[in-house]
């Protein structure tokens, strides 16, 4: 955290962050038949395999299991895959006291991905999940939903005497949403749109406001501590963008992806509370 002498007040701070966690993903089916045929009647896969004829592996010879031949298979799920994470967290924050105006706060909260990386298997590559939308019809066993290059939330916060008021914004930049096309080779073709090509998700911004008054008790002990807030949520009434995929797995729901973006729309409340 840096916080300048020359500006009382006002601070920065830039955080780093590394996380790795195994035992993650779906099953991948490449992997499973590579081991089949790789060890035979000896992979751990073996005892649930059969042939499309219904018969079983007994032998330890490899290439026993083809495109043509494999039958069906159970799979307990036993996940083999990793991920790993890394990006920075930045922050700012601006506080000053005025003698006639109030108090006032002023901040923002950046979060930048710099790689979000998984795979299903000790021996599958890993993808690059970060700036792109992935869900299960192509997150290749690993669907990670909405991963944006960064993701913003600013304040406004304001006191004066017994009044509150709090503005906070948030922004998701536009997306890139390849499709089937996700980790694929350069100019392949996105089977989930007609023209082939990758969906940009538009980027996204709202606004909440809040009011809050610390009502008078006017001598009543037990009218101590009461406040009233009114507030309006989306205030603009932006709605969620669409968000093409096949859902589940962290993917869309309703055409969108309502875990990142508001699908309730402008939201007015008003709340009563009372503090002990």
């Amino acid at each position: 955290m840096y916080s300048p002498k020359q500006l009382k007040g006002l601070n920065f701070s830039a955080d780093y962050y590394h996380v790795r966690q195994g035992k993650v993903g779906g099953f991948d089916y490449t992997y499973i038949a590579a081991d089949l045929n790789a060890k035979g009647a000896t992979s751990v896969y073996a005892p649930s395999f059969r042939f499309t004829d219904g018969s079983r592996l007994t032998g330890n010879t490899p290439n026993q299991v083809t495109s043509s031949n494999f039958g069906m298979i159970g799979v307990v799920y036993n996940p083999v895959g990793d991920q790993w994470t890394d990006g920075i967290d930045l922050a700012t924050n601006y506080q000053f006291r005025t003698d006639r105006a109030g108090f006032f706060e002023v901040g923002a909260d950046v979060n930048v991905p710099l790689n979000f990386k998984a795979r299903t298997s000790p021996t599958s590559r890993y993808y690059q999940y970060a700036r792109n939308f992935t869900d299960s019809g192509n997150g290749k066993g690993n669907p990670q939903g909405v991963i944006p290059n960064y993701a913003m939330k600013a304040r406004l916060n304001y006191a004066y005497k017994d009044l509150r008021a709090s503005l906070l914004v948030g922004h998701l930049p536009k997306l890139n949403a390849p499709g089937t096309a996700f980790g694929e080779a350069p100019g392949t073709v996105n089977g989930q749109r007609r023209d082939g090509k990758a969906y940009t998700i538009p980027s996204y911004t709202t606004a909440n406001l809040s009011f809050s008054y610390l009502l008078p008790n006017f001598g009543r002990e037990w009218a101590r501590g009461f406040s009233v807030t009114a507030g309006v949520n989306n205030v603009f009434d932006k709605a969620a963008p669409f968000v093409p995929g096949a859902g589940g797995g962290g993917g869309t729901e309703a055409n969108t992806a309502k875990y990142a973006y508001d699908i309730i729309g402008r939201f007015t409340f008003i709340e009563l509370k009372k503090e002990f």
